[in-house]
Order: C-alpha cells, then sequence, then structure tokens
C-alpha cells in the first residue's frame, strides 16, 4: 500500500468552532462536522452538493408513509444494498441501470445480468410514467441534460427547470460539438466543497478499484487544513474555502466526484475517456469545454493572452506583484514557514460553509458561458489514463497551471500532461507534484 504523508498547519485558535476536517480514513473516525445546517453529526447522513435525489426514491417513500434507515439516503453503496441507497432487504427498490441481485431488487421488476432492465424503458418510445423516451419517471433511468422532464426526480441532475432537465447549482451547460448538451463545475473544486465531502466520512473502501488498495485518505497531502487567518486580515477562513483544492491525487478527485452524484470528467457522454481522444472534442467532455467544441486553443480566444488567466508571474498577484486580479490571489500563511496556497487564484465567493455564492475571475473566462480557469491555476485531473486498472497508470492533467511561467503551450487546451494516480511525494510540499493539481467534475 502506498503510504501518504500528511502536513498540516494552522492558524487560530478556532478550529473546534468550525470544525475543518484534518483526518478521513474510516467510518468509525468520523471528524468533527463543519458549521453547516446541512451537515450533522449521525454517521449515516451525508451531505451532496448535487440537489440529486436518491435513485431508489427513498425520499418518495418516505412522502408514501414508508419509512426507510437512513443509510438508504447516504450516497453510499452499504453492505444490505445492491446499488447505492437501493436494492436489498431495507431500501427502496432500484430504478433501471442499477445494480440488483433478484427482481424484487427493481421497481421494474426485472434483474437481467445483475442489473435493473424494464422492457419498457428500452423500446425507444415516451410510454408508461417516462418523462422522456426512455427516462424518467419511477422505473426508468433519471434522463440526462436537456431531456424532458416532469419534477427534479426525473433528471439524473436533480434540476428540472422549465421541464427540461439542467445542471445543478455551480454547473455551466456545455454543448456538444455533435449536439446535445452537459454539465460541468464552474471552476475547480474549492476547498470549502471538498471539506463538505471530508466531513460527510465517506469510507476508503468505497473507492473505485483501482484506488480501494493503494489510496488509503482522501485528506489533501499539502495546504491543508484552510488556512483560519490571513496576516493582518479578516474572516480569513472563508477567504481560504473559496481557494481551490489542490495536493490531492487522482483517487481523491475521483471519489469526489463520485460522492458529489457526478463523474470526474472524461468521456464526453460519461465514463472514462480513452488517452488517444484527449484532443477531440465530440469525444473528450473536459477539451470540448475548453476548446468551445474545437474552435479555441486557449478556453478564452485562439490568440495567448498573458493577462487572462494565472499562468504567467508576471501578471501573478500574490506577495506583492502586480497585474492580476486584486485580492484573489493567495497571499495568506498557514501552513508553517511557508505558504503553501501561494500563487494559486481564488476562484469563488463563499462563506464559512463552503457554499459558493459568487464566481470570480471573469477574465479566465470560456470556453463555454459561465466556466472558468480551464487555463492556467492549476492542471486539472481528468478520467483519462494509460490502464484503466493499474493504481500506478498515467493519467491526464489538463490546462497547465500557474506554475506555467508564461509557457503558452503548457497553458493551451490541448496541452499533454500526465501523473500518476498517486504520485510520490516531493521531498517537501513546494516540491510536491500535486501541489499545483486540482480537479472539477461533470454531469451527463
Amino acid at each position: 500500500m502506498l503510504s501518504r504523508p500528511l502536513r498540516f498547519g494552522f492558524v487560530g485558535a478556532t478550529v473546534s468552532a468550525v470544525g475543518i476536517v484534518v483526518a478521513c480514513s474510516s467510518v468509525e473516525e468520523r471528524p468533527p462536522a463543519l458549521g453547516d445546517p446541512n451537515v450533522q453529526l449521525d454517521s449515516s447522513f451525508v451531505p451532496r452538493d448535487a440537489a440529486v435525489q436518491g435513485d431508489g426514491s427513498a425520499e418518495a417513500g418516505a412522502e408514501a408513509g414508508v419509512e426507510f434507515p437512513k443509510s438508504c439516503s447516504n450516497t453510499i453503496k452499504d453492505s444490505r444494498e445492491t446499488d447505492t441507497d437501493c436494492g436489498g432487504s431495507e431500501c427502496p427498490q432500484c430504478i433501471d441501470g442499477k445494480a440488483c441481485v433478484a427482481d424484487t431488487d427493481c421497481k421494474g421488476g426485472s434483474c437481467v445480468n445483475k442489473q435493473c432492465v424494464t422492457p419498457a424503458c428500452t423500446d425507444g418510445v415516451t410510454n408508461g410514467g417516462e418523462s422522456d423516451t426512455d427516462c424518467g419517471g419511477s422505473t426508468c433511468a433519471r434522463c440526462t441534460t436537456g431531456k424532458k422532464c416532469a419534477g427534479n426526480a426525473d433528471c439524473l441532475s436533480g434540476t428540472c427547470t422549465n421541464q427540461s432537465c439542467g445542471c445543478p447549482a455551480n454547473m455551466a451547460i456545455v454543448a456538444k460539438a455533435t449536439g446535445g448538451a452537459y454539465c460541468i463545475d464552474s471552476a475547480e473544486v474549492t476547498k470549502g466543497q471538498y471539506n463538505k465531502f471530508l466531513t460527510a466520512n465517506v469510507p476508503t473502501t468505497d473507492q473505485v478499484a483501482v484506488c480501494k488498495d493503494t489510496n488509503a485518505t482522501f485528506v489533501p497531502r499539502g495546504a491543508w487544513p484552510p488556512a483560519q487567518s490571513p496576516p493582518g486580515g479578516t474572516n480569513g477562513l472563508q477567504y481560504n474555502l473559496g481557494l481551490p483544492v489542490h495536493y490531492v491525487d487522482w483517487c481523491d478527485a475521483y471519489a469526489y466526484c463520485r460522492w458529489s452524484n457526478k463523474q470526474l470528467c472524461g468521456n464526453i457522454t460519461g465514463g472514462a475517456a480513452p488517452t488517444t481522444d484527449a484532443n477531440d472534442a465530440t469525444k473528450n467532455a473536459w477539451f470540448n469545454a475548453c476548446s468551445a467544441q474545437g474552435s479555441k486553443a486557449w478556453p478564452y480566444s485562439s490568440a495567448y493572452d498573458t493577462t487572462k488567466c494565472n499562468g504567467d508571474p508576471a501578471v501573478r498577484y500574490d506577495a506583492g506583484a502586480t497585474g492580476g486580479p486584486t485580492g484573489d490571489t493567495a497571499i495568506q500563511f498557514g501552513y508553517g514557514a511557508a505558504n503553501q496556497d501561494l500563487g494559486i487564484w481564488r476562484v469563488a465567493e463563499g462563506d464559512q460553509t463552503g457554499s459558493i455564492q459568487t464566481y470570480l475571475a471573469a477574465n479566465c473566462q470560456g470556453g463555454s458561458v459561465f466556466v472558468y480557469q480551464m487555463s492556467g491555476n492549476l492542471g486539472e485531473w481528468e478520467d483519462s489514463c494509460s490502464d484503466t486498472s493499474s493504481p500506478t497508470a498515467e493519467c491526464k492533467v489538463r490546462g497547465g497551471s500557474f506554475l506555467a511561467a508564461g509557457d503558452s503551450t503548457a497553458l493551451r487546451c490541448d496541452a499533454n500532461r500526465t501523473l500518476e494516480r498517486i504520485p510520490a511525494p516531493g521531498a517537501n510540499p513546494d516540491t510536491d507534484p500535486l501541489r499545483d493539481v486540482g480537479f472539477r467534475c461533470c454531469l451527463f
């Protein structure tokens, strides 16, 4: 098993009040809860960023007078469930597409090859309780972005607006080069958002198979917990929760996206993307969003501009430099003698619960509307690896970072960078290969 040293530094004496997570490795070792009304001390409750209902409709069952255990709505596949929050002897039956072991596990009453499959949900006709062809309703799989819906529960995103499945909060809709659309996080996942995931205390045993035996913790191995205050400043924790999380490996990123009912961006229809399709806008979700369906070399233009994004030290606003967006770059210190956030632009305004209020850095917008920081700031993990089953496989890290030093090639949408899923740590935080790596999620 690979080991990952944890480095913590903390400024201020209010940690017990806000409960920033500093460790997370098992259900039994529950970290303190963040001061968020959606985060409770009950170990069976898990908060989610995306407003997605359980696939077994536990909420609908409760409304009908049927009570299910809290484990049936915690977004974790527990031992008595056949899929996450559904199936088995205690939870609601599963909708189509979910795992099963018997017909009784499925709402449609049919378990084929260990997957719920209802003939009426695959006949190419809008019938029964479906809101669109072969999706929506109480039995069929949830509908993807752009499909018709009658309510939020019909949509994979959990968001039905004007009878059409849209994107949940903090995500932007992206058009596909081949028609249709999907959702992508408006910016890199923030420290505040990631802390909600850690506070949920998802067990490391619930990881995807390739990570289960090698990723011992989801805690970032640097720049964590978020600093409590800047030098001589106020509301330091709130400020730092708006910085993007970094020092996270591929397995951490994948687990967060899975927990939030999204996916680490990969293939444009969902799932992993072959590395050979990395710069094909018709096949790769991250590249399609960055390049405006393959029409731009950088998200903002076909010409490189040093003033647009955080990839050139000459225009960074850190430790007294000038030219960048004042106040949006980490100048805080909270990790001993070093500032492990130095050079990174803050991506969002929020509150001390980690909730997003406003996204920043409009000067680094594109290639889709309301999508930011796809060039520079942090490189972003992608579900595109040289081997889908090897823990040491090389995986794509997209978009360049603040360490690019003005190298326009490294900051392009089609830049080619890879790292091992869990790379060996550096001699110190400044030399760690994950220092400038974060991620964002997609939803299809």
